[in-house]
């Protein structure tokens, strides 16, 4: 075999390898090395649709493994939270709210969770603002009839991140940290609840 032949196997079986894979931060490092490979191979094997298509393909690559670490990096210097949530980011959408917004009103279906970027969630009901590094809207998700028990509304400018409900339990069942955390937060908002 030549070394230009084995060049576009392993440009072939990097890629056959991101289509194995679930976690999307490594799955973009193994694309960023398929594309270079690939690169290679289309130029020395003059393969110029390929070389092409993976020209184009390394900087979107390059480009999502930025945005990908710059929202990590944003969720870290939020502050501690009390559930690590860096494994459900490139499932989360971000959004931003502003003073006076409802998030949610008690009673509505709870379909996500939310992890508050910045500014602060309040929820007269139980006297509680939930701020930086801190998930709102997890009772709801768990309740046996998935509704809102509250309602939160937005004390100030801010930005969140929401998970949707399928995403949250996936990571519930897969990563026994990640459930153990929650387990423990739903557990101590009903014990502070229940002591006010």
């Amino acid at each position: 075999m030549s070394w230009l032949a084995a060049i576009g196997y392993v440009a072939s079986a990097l890629t056959f390898v991101t289509f194995c894979m679930t976690a999307i931060l490594p799955l973009r490092y193994i694309a960023l090395c398929s594309n270079v490979a690939f690169i290679a191979y289309g130029y020395f094997a003059h393969l110029y649709p390929v070389l092409l298509l993976h020209l184009f393909l390394l900087p979107l690559n390059g480009l999502r493994v930025l945005e990908l670490r710059k929202l990590i990096g944003l969720v870290r210097q939020a502050g501690e939270g009390e559930v690590p949530i860096e494994h459900l980011l490139p499932f989360a959408a971000k959004r931003r709210f502003a003073a006076g917004d409802i998030l949610f009103y008690k009673g509505d279906p709870a379909r996500e969770m939310y992890y508050i970027l910045n500014g602060a969630i309040r929820v007269d009901e139980i006297q509680r603002d939930i701020g930086p590094g801190q998930i709102a809207g997890v009772i709801g998700v768990f309740a046996p009839e998935k509704k809102r028990p509250w309602t939160a509304v937005c004390k100030m400018d801010g930005e969140l991140l929401a998970v949707s409900n399928e995403k949250v339990m996936q990571a519930f069942y897969q990563n026994p940290r990640f459930g153990m955390s929650l387990a423990r937060l739903i557990t101590k908002r009903a014990i502070a609840d229940m002591s006010q």
